[in-house]
């Protein structure tokens, strides 16, 4: 782990000694911050990232709604609001099971702190705004990392007919489809209860199946070109603020624990399913094709993942 945050680092442009753990890069008069944590107790290290964005968020539903906004055309970050500091930031966090695997986690974890440190610096004064809170982070024409727009402009590979099928056969799908557009599969998403349509402390239980898009020749006004990822599962909300919660709550702790997904991109609401998604935006231009079979991979370990926190929200409220 020591050496993928010096390789991390370098990646970021950061001059100087190798630091110790943490990393602090500007984001207008905020700070981009970067922690490590080493694989201990059969838990995988990480890199988490988080970014302050506004402060004084005093009204709960309000800024859960601006950040429930923001998380449905995220990249590789998500909006978190925090009651307790009453504060919103942007988080991603990435596991890193072993050496090997800095292959895939540090490109996707430099991908992430510069597009973080963007998004920040362009989307920061707006959200606070909407949030009814102060700003965190001014906006900074420059922004961080002012080369990114040119490196993000151009793919540097795209994906074709024969990389969709390498990638479907890597899937432990029920079904799959492929077309020119992308790849479809549906994945078992057992009943959170009993048969039928069933309410769980609060959520509304649908018995269905699982599903992962994935777009190809997508683009994103931060991301450029790349590849959009879309996780729904059968479970919504019919009050759309107690919604908002869970959603917050599912991209807070997401990103705390160490799991075995990856926390880059945000849960948030479907807006013509109006069921809960995971919408995340791989760019082509810093995610290398071979990182693809191992991010799709961790798609299908989130699914099984928030089977079991919603399950563990319901009964926590059930039992008052």
């Amino acid at each position: 782990m020591t050496e993928g945050f010096h390789r991390l680092a370098r990646a970021l442009g950061v001059q100087g000694p190798p630091p110790r753990g943490e990393m602090l890069l500007p984001v207008g008069s905020a700070r981009l911050r970067i922690n490590m944590s080493e694989a201990k107790g059969g838990c995988p290290g990480k890199l988490s990232l988080e970014c302050a964005i506004a402060r004084e968020a005093v009204q709960q539903d309000q800024a859960l709604r601006a950040c429930m906004l923001r998380n449905m055309s995220t990249v590789l970050t998500r909006w978190v609001y925090l009651n307790q500091r009453q504060t919103i930031v942007l988080r991603a966090s990435i596991p890193v099971p072993s050496h090997r695997d800095l292959v895939w986690s540090v490109p996707l974890a430099a991908t992430a702190g510069t597009l973080m440190a963007r998004e920040a610096a362009t989307e920061g004064a707006a959200v606070a705004q909407d949030a009814g809170g102060l700003s965190s982070t001014p906006y900074d024409p420059t922004g961080t990392l002012p080369e990114l727009a040119t490196l993000l402009a151009t793919a540097l590979w795209e994906p074709s007919s024969k990389s969709l099928r390498t990638w479907s056969e890597g899937l432990q799908s029920l079904a799959h489809s492929l077309s020119d557009h992308g790849l479809y599969a549906e994945f078992p998403f057992p009943d959170l209860s009993s048969p039928g349509k069933t309410q769980l402390g609060g959520l509304v239980a649908t018995p269905d199946v699982a599903t992962l898009r994935l777009a190809v020749h997508a683009t994103h006004p931060l991301g450029g070109p790349g590849i959009l990822v879309v996780t729904t599962v059968p479970i919504h909300h019919e009050n759309t603020v107690i919604a908002a919660r869970i959603l917050n709550e599912l991209n807070r702790i997401e990103c705390k624990q160490s799991v075995k997904t990856i926390s880059t991109g945000a849960w948030c609401l479907d807006p013509k399913l109006k069921r809960f998604s995971h919408v995340s935006f791989w760019p082509t231009a810093r995610v290398d094709s071979s990182m693809v079979p191992d991010l799709l991979a961790r798609e299908e370990s989130r699914i099984r993942w928030v089977h079991r926190t919603l399950k563990s929200m319901g009964a926590r409220e059930s039992n008052g």
